[in-house]
């Protein structure tokens, strides 16, 4: 009866500390006159003017307890624009779970407008040191005119910052629909999006990061888009998914570098799915010590596919192993898959090392079914182990169905020998005919147009290797046996796209918290890269059932549709609106979720972390664990169970030449027994995975008290190969 009564006390206080999980900004000020201690002090004293986003940010950064405080926007303020007098998060945003979410119109966009030009010599928007902050369908713009020096819109640290210790751990990042939008192609540099550690930092780890579906334009000088930076040392940063963003007129739209850091890396990052026009390096990958000597650090598992580039002033895609007090630094295992670069510079340039980069290593780099084609200077593939740096090496290199044609200076090749080629197609003198390359024209519909597609009567059609191909093309058609060569096939239909509306279902739809519902969909197709938005400010993966063969979906096209499953706890009362989302971040389903009434007093559900999918053959971020706690009433000095964390690393495995495996990994607490699913009982704190389709697995940790579950997944993406088969 006592173990009863705790139960009771404890779920009754987490109620209680979720009482007021929304704020909902009503004015377009930025003062802040109200009780900013909680949000239930703001909901109750708003002040004179009604809550602002300021004063909306603050109580929630200052909300005690566990769960997601969501800010909203009353509709009053769609097509109103907020002018900011300083960063918006001051102090930092350090409170982990806090939601954003905008108002959209009838197309999608967003309405509310962000306006940071006089935001003052702080020069940084949003500073966010904490976990599980979701940014969704905002506009910001001003942010280039903030201040003389580098601009900055979202800034996410873990580790030190400005001299103060911070969050040593930060996951679980997303945001998404947003646009960032500058009046001007202004050149003070800065970031529209930084993540990552400054160089103060050590042993700091920033990992789950979704941004998707957003737009970028006008942003000129030292500046980029998106920067994934690690500073300091023996720091992390890995599972970052850069996904169906647009990018316009920005000089480095998407940056990855070790900058001044010492034994640290950035793994697993997919870039997919993003439009790049007028860069002028739109995706680098480098490591560059600006203020202090960077050594000894790594950037492993990059996948670039289904991007396009146009108008590029300088190299598209770009690897530097090192440069300025660079060295020992590697860039290993990198895809660059089914992409488009024209009407440009270097498609892809790989180097070594430049001035000040001294002994850095490239090391496997895949080119695999891209188009690179029409550019009006420089050569298609650039390969220089040393351009001004000294002792730096590039290995691996392997170019499989690739066209490179009609690129300007009459060079596809630089550095690149016939040997490390096979299957593509070049006009360039000693390729065709060895490793099964030819020099033919691979008759586009209408370059001069800007379409790429391949005619009836092409050569490239069906001229490929199956063995490393990806399993789509460029328009997510699958891929033929053989494939066809370049980033786009000829046959099939386009099997990703969800442009009708699939039913959301639920069970139960209404009920108290903690209120557990399942989430179901059907006549999906694949790959099964869908979200639900659970409404409260979180999201998660929605796992694949099962699929079955049809002749026709809708609008007449054939394919295979499948079905799916989600599940979440809701922790507070309230209406929810949950939508299921396609891989584009496109609206598909609705289903309204009503949580009523006091909690149940048997009975603790922790809530569930989100999970964020990006693009659509993007490796979904995982779950953090659900933990549902079956106690026996057993008295005073009952022990359940505990599981502190059971997460999956890598969370995804999308490997270009076939297996691929990760580590599940957890720390439990007073547990006589574990067990896996799919793996029967299993000992110590970790063990190896290899599944060959996305699979969660759930880990039970029992005792004579009780047991407790906690569940992770691991995403097998599309890009994984069917069979590898080395250069000849």
């Amino acid at each position: 009866m006592i173990f009863f009564v705790l139960a009771t006390m404890i779920a009754q206080q987490a109620v209680a500390q979720q009482s007021c999980p929304s704020l909902v900004v009503s004015n377009n000020n930025d003062l802040v006159n109200g009780d900013i201690s909680s949000p239930c002090a703001l909901i109750a004293n708003p002040g004179p003017n009604g809550i602002s986003l300021r004063a909306a940010l603050f109580a929630a950064n200052n909300a005690t307890g566990p769960g997601i405080i969501t800010i909203t926007f009353a509709q009053a303020l769609a097509g109103q624009t907020i002018s900011t007098t300083g960063g918006l998060g001051n102090p930092n945003l350090s409170r982990d779970g806090i939601a954003i979410i905008g108002l959209v119109d009838g197309n999608g966009q967003p309405t509310v407008t962000i306006d940071a030009s006089s935001m003052g010599s702080n020069g940084i928007l949003l500073p966010v040191v904490a976990s599980n902050f979701t940014l969704q369908s905002l506009r910001f713009t001003g942010i280039e005119q903030s201040t003389s020096g580098p601009a900055f819109g979202v800034f996410i640290r873990a580790g030190e910052l400005f001299g103060s210790p911070g969050n040593q751990q930060i996951s679980g990042i997303t945001i998404s629909g947003n646009r960032f939008a500058n009046t001007s192609s202004s050149s003070t540099g800065g970031n529209f999006i930084s993540l990552g550690m400054e160089s103060g930092s050590n042993g700091a780890t920033v990992s789950d990061v979704s941004i998707t579906g957003n737009t970028f334009s006008n942003f000129q000088g030292d500046a980029d888009g998106i920067l994934v930076g690690v500073g300091g040392t023996n720091n992390i940063v890995e599972n970052v998914v850069i996904a169906g963003n647009t990018f316009s007129n920005i000089t480095f739209p998407v940056e990855l570098c070790a900058c001044d850091a010492t034994n640290s890396s950035i793994n697993h990052t997919r870039i997919i799915a993003n439009s790049f026009d007028g860069s002028e390096q739109a995706i680098n990958l480098n490591h560059i010590g600006a203020n202090a000597q960077t050594t000894a650090n790594g950037n492993d598992d990059t996948l670039i596919a289904e991007n396009t580039f146009t108008n590029s002033s300088h190299p598209s895609i770009v690897l530097l192993g090192g440069m300025t007090n660079a060295s020992q630094n590697s860039i290993t295992n990198t895809q660059i898959v089914n992409n488009l670069m024209t009407t440009g510079n270097v498609g892809v340039s790989l180097v070594g090392g430049r001035s000040g980069g001294t002994q850095n290593a490239i090391q496997g780099v895949f080119i695999v079914n891209d188009t690179i084609a029409n550019n009006f200077s420089g050569n298609g593939i650039d390969v220089n182990a040393n351009l001004g740096g000294t002792g730096n090496t590039i290995s691996g290199v392997a170019i499989s169905n690739a066209i490179l044609w009609a690129n300007s200076n009459g060079f596809d090749f630089f550095g690149v020998t016939p040997a490390q080629v096979q299957y593509s197609i070049s006009a360039q003198l000693g390729f065709a005919g060895v490793n099964n390359n030819i020099n033919a024209d691979p008759l586009f519909v209408n370059a001069a147009g800007g379409d790429f597609h391949l005619q009836s009567g092409s050569p490239a059609l069906h001229a490929g290797i199956t063995a490393g191909s990806p399993a789509i093309d460029l328009d997510c058609q699958p891929r033929g046996s053989p494939p066809s060569i370049g980033a786009y096939e000829f046959d099939g239909p386009n099997i990703c796209s969800s442009t009708y509306s699939a039913p959301l279902t639920a069970t139960p739809t209404s009920g108290t918290p903690p209120l557990v519902v399942n989430f179901m969909a059907s006549g999906l197709s694949l790959p099964m890269t869908y979200t639900v938005s659970f409404g409260d400010g979180t999201t998660g993966a929605l796992a694949q059932s099962s699929c079955i063969g049809v002749t026709a979906i809708v609008s007449g096209q054939g394919g295979i549709q499948c079905s799916g499953s989600a599940s979440h706890t809701y922790t507070a009362a309230g209406s929810y609106t949950a939508t299921l989302l396609n891989a584009l971040g496109l609206t598909v389903g609705t289903l309204e979720i009503f949580v009523t009434g006091a909690a149940p007093n048997v009975s603790i559900a922790l809530p569930h972390k989100a999970t964020i999918v990006g693009s659509q053959v993007i490796p979904a971020m995982q779950d953090g664990p659900r933990q549902i706690v079956e106690a026996s009433f057993a008295g005073g000095n009952a022990t359940v169970p505990t599981i502190s964390s059971f997460t999956a690393s890598p969370a995804s495995i999308a490997p270009f030449a076939g297996g691929g495996s990760a580590t599940l990994s957890w720390s439990v607490a007073s547990a006589t027994s574990l067990s896996i699913s799919g793996l029967g009982t299993v000992t110590g704190n970790s063990i190896q995975v290899s599944p060959t389709q996305t699979t969660t697995y759930t880990l039970t940790a029992s005792s004579a008290q009780g047991a407790v579950t906690a569940q992770t997944t691991v995403i097998v993406a599309g890009y994984r190969s069917r069979q590898d088969v080395p250069l000849r």
